[in-house]
């Protein structure tokens, strides 16, 4: 992505530059410095001069094949008038000065885009270190939340345990305590129905002991006749 910028942004410099810069790039990345955790942003581009010196040096090889090819020409046609040998050579100074402000030109020019090629180069380390670091940061608050979901989530079934056990125990004693009840419920039918009983031997007791005292105040020679009488209708039996 960086290349691509920076080749789209150097096409106007020129091929020389271009493939300096091209080089320079290719060399600083292949380095490591943007795979690399950190980035040296102070640090020069050591091969700048170098890269300066051979655009400059390519500019004089021109300049001297354009020398030659002149020399060439004005052998060819044998020019001796002073007056054209002296235009040649104001022509051939002026292209030299339009060559030199042009190398100047392209010198400032390379300056300018290798210091931004550098500073883009630091300012996407220092973004790519930027997002590192971010999603460390991330990583780490999401491992945090996930053990304490973890946590959560252990003490949630530690206590959904707990209380099943509780649970238990309550249906437990429930069931004792319904068959506490029933039993403390058939006792009681028990007693009631002894209670019964009692009541009614009482009311028998009873009975016999009022007719043996009404027996015991009837005169004796009624007694003889009574004793005659059928057992069976002593109840109905008139005693006064």
């Amino acid at each position: 992505m960086v290349k691509a910028l920076l080749f789209k942004k150097f096409e106007q410099i020129g091929t020389i530059a271009y493939l300096a810069i091209n080089e320079i790039v290719e060399n600083y990345i292949d380095n490591g410095a943007i795979n690399n955790r950190f980035v040296r942003f102070n640090e020069p581009i050591k091969t700048l001069k170098e890269r300066i010196e051979e655009v400059k040096d390519f500019q004089r090889r021109k300049l001297t094949q354009t020398e030659m090819e002149i020399d060439q020409k004005e052998e060819t046609n044998i020019i001796q008038d002073n007056n054209s040998e002296e235009e040649r050579i104001m022509q051939l100074q002026n292209h030299i000065a339009q060559q030199d402000m042009k190398i100047t030109q392209l010198d400032e020019q390379l300056i300018k885009q290798i210091e931004e090629a550098n500073q883009m180069i630091n300012y996407n380390a220092q973004l790519a270190y930027y997002w590192q670091n971010s999603y460390f940061t991330l990583s780490e608050e999401f491992q945090q939340k996930h053990d304490l979901i973890k946590l959560i989530e252990s003490d949630l079934e530690n206590e959904f345990n707990e209380l099943r056990r509780e649970q238990q125990k309550l249906i437990h004693e429930k069931a004792g305590i319904e068959i506490k009840y029933n039993n403390l419920q058939e006792t009681v039918l028990n007693q009631e129905y002894q209670i019964e009983s009692l009541k009614t031997e009482l009311e028998i007791e009873k009975s016999c002991t009022q007719f043996a005292n009404q027996f015991l105040q009837i005169p004796s020679d009624r007694k003889d006749q009574m004793l005659e009488i059928d057992f069976s209708s002593m109840e109905t039996m008139d005693l006064s």
